[in-house]
């Protein structure tokens, strides 16, 4: 399941005091609003919003930690500064804490079969 952000709390991310503000900048920045099937709340997708709202992050990640950039965005946006200092230094240490977290029973269930191999 993708995750979604509700209009409103996009709003709240960009610091806008109404929706309309905050759609605009979506749609100057090319992030797809989305209507839900119920009610008139619609809503982007997490990805494309966070893709383009931290794309300086992501641009300047990638010229100076080059194949380790995942790395530094997750530090950086965990506020993990011991992380960003060993990436500086060039002593990567990858994060046993960055797991993929199951979403739901489903999920589960399939992980604990895979386990169980």
């Amino acid at each position: 399941m993708l995750n979604t952000i509700p209009i409103e709390e996009v709003k709240i991310l960009l610091r806008k005091k109404d929706d309309r503000t905050a759609t605009d900048w979506c749609k100057k920045n090319g992030v797809k609003i989305y209507p839900k099937e119920t009610g008139r709340n619609r809503f982007v997708y997490a990805a494309d919003f966070h893709h383009i709202f931290h794309k300086d992050l992501i641009y300047s990640a990638e010229i100076e930690f080059g194949d380790h950039a995942p790395e530094a965005i997750d530090a950086y946006l965990s506020n993990d500064y011991l992380a960003i200092k060993r990436l500086r230094e060039g002593k990567i240490v990858s994060n046993p804490y960055n797991r993929y977290i199951p979403q739901g029973i489903i999920e589960m269930e399939f992980l604990n079969k895979i386990r169980r191999k």
